[in-house]
């Protein structure tokens, strides 16, 4: 799982006010991803493990309320399916 955060028009002061933030949440396993995009192109970067925070709904209240955050959500992947087709070779 990952917090997916969107943003839009963010400034040179957005990662203090985002440490800030996290703060209180540090020290859980779940990573952070920033998702932004215009009409020029779309990137998505996932933070480093110093980053890592327990995702909690005050956590998510937290991020909407940042300057230039335009959403935030826990993304949940699915188990990846493992297929064992019995061989071993090519």
């Amino acid at each position: 799982r990952v917090i997916r955060i969107k943003l839009n028009g963010i400034d040179a002061s957005f990662v203090a006010r985002l440490e800030h933030t996290l703060a209180a949440h540090r020290g859980g396993n779940t990573p952070l991803r920033l998702s932004y995009a215009n009409g020029s192109g779309r990137a998505e970067l996932e933070l480093g493990a110093e980053w890592r925070v327990r995702a909690s709904p005050e956590l998510k209240r937290a991020l909407e309320n940042l300057p230039g955050v335009i959403g935030s959500e826990l993304v949940l992947s699915k188990p990846v399916a493992v297929s064992n087709n019995g061989g071993g070779g090519n």
